[in-house]
């Protein structure tokens, strides 16, 4: 957490090499993708570029093996606007995220949806801090390392004061990360 930063969410891939280009996506309360505006840099200082993404096919130019690529949440209700960085399985070697402030209270449906989705050369991956959350809706975090074959390791959010769930509550979270050797549950509370 990083009250000072310049926006609510920002996501340092590491890349094997400064070469080609990395997909981004965006979803907000929708298995659609959403139109909107994140920001980008090489490294993890200077000014940033704008971006407007649309569809399935915005990229991005990866000038540096960092990258950052911001945004605020941009919401509509609980709906909260979040990346994706599908199908990036060539070069994309690790995602950190800092927030500006905890995630608290309620977040809507499809919450971080198909946020690493196919990428299969991640070796570090990183989730966000949910732990002021009381309820979450469908679909949460659903599909979020899906296909990442190349991960040893992962955690999973901090859900220990989510009292309510939506359906499909982390589906699919680790479908197909065959090289898992460990899963770090942190903090659960039981629904009844």
């Amino acid at each position: 957490i990083n009250p000072t930063q310049d926006y609510d969410a920002i996501h340092t891939l590491t890349f094997a090499s400064a070469s080609g280009t990395c997909n981004i996506r965006l979803y907000r309360g929708s298995s659609s993708a959403y139109t909107g505006t994140v920001y980008y840099r090489a490294g993890t200082s200077g000014a940033w570029t704008s971006l407007s993404v649309s569809g399935t096919s915005t990229t991005f130019p990866v000038t540096s093996t960092t990258m950052q690529v911001a945004h605020d949440w941009n919401k509509d209700g609980n709906n909260y606007m979040t990346p994706s960085f599908y199908g990036q399985s060539a070069n994309l070697v690790g995602i950190s995220i800092s927030q500006k402030a905890v995630l608290s209270g309620t977040v809507g449906t499809y919450f971080m949806l198909y946020y690493a989705y196919g990428c299969s050369s991640l070796t570090s991956l990183d989730v966000p801090d949910t732990s002021g959350l009381t309820s979450v809706g469908d679909f949460f975090m659903s599909s979020y390392a899906y296909g990442c074959s190349n991960l040893t390791s992962l955690s999973v959010p901090d859900t220990s004061g989510i009292t309510s769930v939506g359906n499909y509550f982390m589906s699919s979270y680790v479908q197909g990360c065959s090289s898992l050797t460990s899963l770090n549950i942190g903090r659960h509370k039981i629904i009844t």
